[in-house]
Parts: structure tokens; C-alpha cells; sequence
């Protein structure tokens, strides 16, 4: 149905989503940057168009 369920979780389990988020978050910029760099030249690329270009396509996920 779409809605998200609540769940308790542990400390050691935030700590490690959180880890893993930020790992995805590295990962999109740095192809989004390789990406947009390889197009247009490094010198013709703004921080704010790998932002845009990492995250355009991201889903949407429940936080918990």
C-alpha cells in the first residue's frame, strides 16, 4: 500500500544504514561528476549540476 512501517531498531543498525546511505551518496556524485565532466569538460561543470544530475533519478525511501 505504500506506507511506511515502523519498525524499532537498534543504534548498531542506524549506524550502518547510515553508513551505507552515505556510501550510495558518494557513489551518485562521483559518477554523476565523471559523468557530467567527461561531457562538458571539468571546467564547465558546477557542483550544483553533479548534485542534480546525482539525484534526479534517486527513488524516494521511508525513513525509519
Amino acid at each position: 500500500n505504500g506506507d511506511c512501517e515502523t519498525k524499532p531498531v537498534t543504534d548498531a543498525q542506524k549506524t550502518d544504514n547510515r553508513r551505507s546511505r552515505g556510501e550510495h551518496t558518494r557513489q551518485a556524485l562521483m559518477l554523476a561528476a565523471e559523468r557530467l565532466m567527461a561531457k562538458n569538460g571539468a571546467g564547465n561543470v558546477t557542483i550544483r549540476q553533479i548534485i542534480a544530475a546525482a539525484f534526479e533519478d534517486a527513488p524516494i525511501h521511508c525513513q525509519g
